[in-house]
């Protein structure tokens, strides 16, 4: 089974490859402490391909101050558009609601024996229909924001 690690300081995911379900040591290690699963982040294009998928992360990253990892967070910006969140991680007033520090782990859902629950959309949000490809490349946008807030905190 494959897990994908991202780390705060690379966009490209290391490959991790295990026997069976990872086993919360395992995600602990991954993440360096207490493991947390991010909502709504179930679904992430790799290889061309969009997967369903679960995220997870170190549950005190950002008590712990861990670094921003802008990649992971522009994923999950995408995870949430494509789960019919129009505006992802900004709020109505364009600014980011949230990050992800540290390390976050994927793991593809058909092969994780844990999962986290789901975000419940708005009737009144509109799923978007914009190519996968597009969006990707407009996250960095998001990416630079993210980047920006968590430096003036």
């Amino acid at each position: 089974m494959l897990l994908l690690v991202y780390e705060p300081s690379d966009c490209r995911p290391q490959s991790v490859e295990v026997d069976g379900p990872p086993a919360d040591a395992m995600l602990r290690q991954a993440v360096g402490g207490e493991i947390e699963g991010i909502p709504g982040f179930n679904s992430i294009s790799y290889q061309g391909v969009v997967r369903r998928c679960v995220a997870f992360c170190n549950d005190q990253g950002k008590e712990y101050g861990l670094p921003l990892n802008a990649w992971a967070t522009a994923l999950w910006h995408s995870a949430l558009r494509r789960h019919g969140y129009e505006r992802g991680l900004r709020r109505e007033d364009g600014t980011v609601a949230d990050r992800l520090v540290g390390n976050v782990v994927i793991v593809f859902e058909e092969e994780a024996y844990r999962s986290v629950t789901p975000l419940v959309p708005s009737p009144a949000t509109i799923p978007t229909s914009e190519p996968l490809a597009r969006e990707t490349c407009q996250e960095t946008d998001l990416i630079a924001e993210t980047d920006r807030e968590q430096t003036s905190e």
